[in-house]
């Protein structure tokens, strides 16, 4: 036989069952990346303030994307590959990527850019000198160009790094529908600052 709950107990549990849907309801748009789990040793360093910056600094960064998600404590992940990689706090420049898998060669140094044999990297940084933020990739865009906006990155390339074997093509909007190129990344170079910084709106990776 089936006992019916008496009404108050049946109260109760709607009561609790809105509580719980009005708690996840008021939770940020990046909330599900929070506390992601990575036992890295920088990671593990950090105290619970720092900790607290970074997974802030994730979020921004999230609410400024399209697409990404939180794959690691300072790295969102977006479709084809791409990868955005945070400094920590109290740091200027990114870690390497926790997903790095080794590099080509023993003397070049590529500032924290991915060296793996395969694929061919290339990337974007916040600031002058290869610090801030780093946005990577490693496919070709030879059909469409990649808007550096869908990555909440328009207008903050300062320096970059282009390890392979691509052509990087990077331009800027001029307005009344015109185009401009802002500067060539020939493969395997580098620099530390751009002529025209905080600038670059979109970007081309051809066969060179």
């Amino acid at each position: 036989m089936v006992t019916s709950l008496p009404a108050w107990a049946r109260l109760r549990a709607a009561m609790g069952v809105l509580a719980l849907v009005a708690v996840l309801g008021a939770q940020p748009a990046g909330a599900q990346s929070a506390g992601i789990g990575d036992d890295r040793p920088v990671i593990a360093a950090l105290d619970t303030g720092r900790r607290a910056e970074l997974q802030r600094a994730v979020d921004a960064q999230l609410a400024a994307s399209r697409g990404g998600r939180q794959s690691a404590a300072n790295e969102i992940t977006f479709g084809g590959g791409v990868v955005m990689v945070l400094p920590l706090p109290g740091e200027e420049r990114a870690p390497v990527w926790s997903r790095a898998r080794g590099t080509r060669s023993a003397t070049a140094d590529w500032k924290g850019c991915p060296d793996d044999t395969s694929p061919s990297y290339y990337c974007f940084y916040a600031d002058i000198n290869w610090g801030g933020r780093r946005l990577q990739f490693s496919a070709l865009y030879e059909e469409k160009p990649v808007m550096f906006s869908d990555y909440g990155f328009q207008d903050q390339t300062s320096s970059w790094v282009n390890t392979g074997k691509f052509a990087i093509i990077v331009d800027g909007y001029g307005g009344g529908g015109q185009w401009s190129l802002l500067w060539r990344e020939p493969p395997a170079s580098l620099s530390a600052s751009v002529q025209y910084g905080d600038t670059a709106q979109r970007f081309w990776a051809v066969r060179n």
